[in-house]
């Protein structure tokens, strides 16, 4: 007898693209900042991953971005800084270019 209260599910089937290691690593990185997810934010958790899959991101480094910058929600990889290289002689031109004697 259950005394009139519904059982609720507490964990949700994840999607093949999703690693479960990581996905473990982000639902505990949640629990430890005091952040953990109900139910129905990891579904919508999955399905904003689905979203971002489609338009090019990958699921599992999404997660893994997140935990890194300590970030309660999900955002696109930031792609351009991952490209970004800066040139060491360029930059102290550019920013120390007018204290070099010439």
């Amino acid at each position: 007898m259950n005394n009139g209260k519904i059982k609720m599910e507490t964990e949700i089937k994840l999607p093949d693209w999703v690693d479960p290691n990581v996905w473990c690593d982000f639902t505990t990185y949640r629990k430890q900042i005091k952040k953990p997810m109900t139910l129905r934010a990891k579904e919508l958790l999955i399905s904003k991953l689905e979203g971002m899959k489609e338009n090019g991101d990958n699921p599992n480094e999404v997660l893994e971005q997140s935990i890194m910058n300590g970030w309660q929600g999900i955002f696109p990889l930031k792609k351009d800084a991952r490209k970004k290289t800066i040139d060491p002689d360029k930059y102290i031109k550019g920013k120390y270019g007018h204290m070099v004697q010439r």
